[in-house]
């Protein structure tokens, strides 16, 4: 594939997955905030904050996958290079103990490794958990 074609369909791709993001986003937030049945046009002020936080938290957590999926491709990279120049290397841990909130769950078929999803720490889902936003 020549490198424009690659860079136009790594575009499309980004579109698409911050569309995504943005629905789930939308979704989960109104689910969790807005009562199913209201009575008033205006968003209360418990409806805007718990909206605000939720937002920042889906915001916050895409910022960390989106580094932590960078982290990944760069570390595949790497090992891609020894594999090719004959140095054996294993495959980072999924863990990321440093940070509490986040791991990454994959699996690895043919050498490729393939996210299964983000595992949330329950612990820390409160928004009392993460402080005010």
């Amino acid at each position: 594939m020549d490198p424009l074609k690659a860079q136009q369909l790594a575009a499309e791709l980004e579109v698409e997955m911050m569309a995504d993001m943005y629905n789930r986003m939308t979704g989960a937030c109104h689910k969790k905030c807005v009562p199913p049945h209201y009575k008033e046009a205006e968003l209360s002020k418990g409806e805007s904050v718990c909206l605000d936080r939720c937002v920042s938290k889906y915001l916050d957590i895409h910022e960390r996958m989106g580094k932590k999926l960078t982290e990944l491709s760069l570390q595949d990279e790497e090992l891609m290079r020894k594999m090719q120049q004959g140095v054996g290397a294993a495959f980072p841990n999924n863990r990321f103990p440093n940070d509490p909130i986040l791991s990454l769950s994959y699996r690895i078929v043919d050498g490729v490794r393939t996210i299964v999803g983000p595992l949330i720490n329950p612990t820390l889902s409160s928004p009392k958990s993460i402080g005010q936003v």
